[in-house]
């Protein structure tokens, strides 16, 4: 299945601001993708599951698919072209450069094209945002709904825990902001749960990344951040 799309820098030789900084700008746009489109369509591509778009000044003709399983198509790219924007303006510049890849890519393979541009549409028209709810859980027993928020932004990740008790928000607080890279976030948090007087915000990896007692909840004590 097709799950991953990516944007990168693939002329060689340039600095880590240059190549890492653009991999993080346009994980905002490729990830929304992901989620949105790639994740429903279940598309099953012929011998890979990762598209990369590769940014470059001498771009290659046609689509490489590697042994990794990853089909590479390369655009044009002009670094100070690139350099010289900023905002919304670049954001457009590198919607530009992934549909014109994902255009010359579908030429040599099938890739769910029409869903992708309907998909990069929805996402200007909706103001260029990428948020999400990674986690709700109601806990009846104690009256609370919990909920982990995600923002995905050209600058930041930011993960939100609101907690609402009695239709009242008791908690809204970010507890995590890192680059806005998956590698960096995704196995920082993954589910919300109570055990004895604990409410955790736990990890896939290592150990919770937040918790607060409910004593504390239940006061009132939590400040909103």
């Amino acid at each position: 299945m097709l799950k991953t799309l990516y944007l990168s820098i693939g002329d060689f030789g340039l600095p880590t601001e240059c190549t890492y900084g653009l991999l993080k700008r346009s994980r905002c746009l490729c990830n929304f993708l992901e989620r949105e489109v790639l994740k429903k369509v279940s598309f099953d591509a012929d011998g890979f599951s990762r598209i990369v778009v590769g940014l470059k000044t001498n771009p290659s003709e046609g689509v490489v698919v590697n042994t990794s399983k990853v089909a590479v198509v390369d655009v044009r790219f002009d670094k100070i072209q690139y350099e010289s924007k900023n905002g919304k303006d670049l954001m457009f510049y590198l919607v530009d450069r992934l549909q014109e890849g994902l255009y010359k890519c579908s030429r040599h393979v099938r890739i769910p094209l029409k869903e992708l541009l309907t998909g990069i549409d929805e996402f200007i028209t909706n103001g260029m945002k990428n948020e999400w709810t990674h986690k709700s859980r109601a806990f009846r027993k104690h009256g609370i709904v919990a909920n982990l928020n995600c923002k995905l932004t050209m600058e930041e990740f930011e993960l939100s825990l609101q907690i609402m008790r009695d239709q009242e928000l008791v908690v809204d607080r970010v507890i995590l902001r890192t680059d806005p890279d998956e590698i960096a976030f995704e196995q920082r948090f993954k589910d919300i749960e109570i055990h004895e007087d604990q409410l955790t915000v736990t990890a896939k990896r290592g150990g919770p990344l937040w918790h607060c007692s409910l004593s504390d909840l239940k006061l009132g004590s939590v400040k909103h951040k």
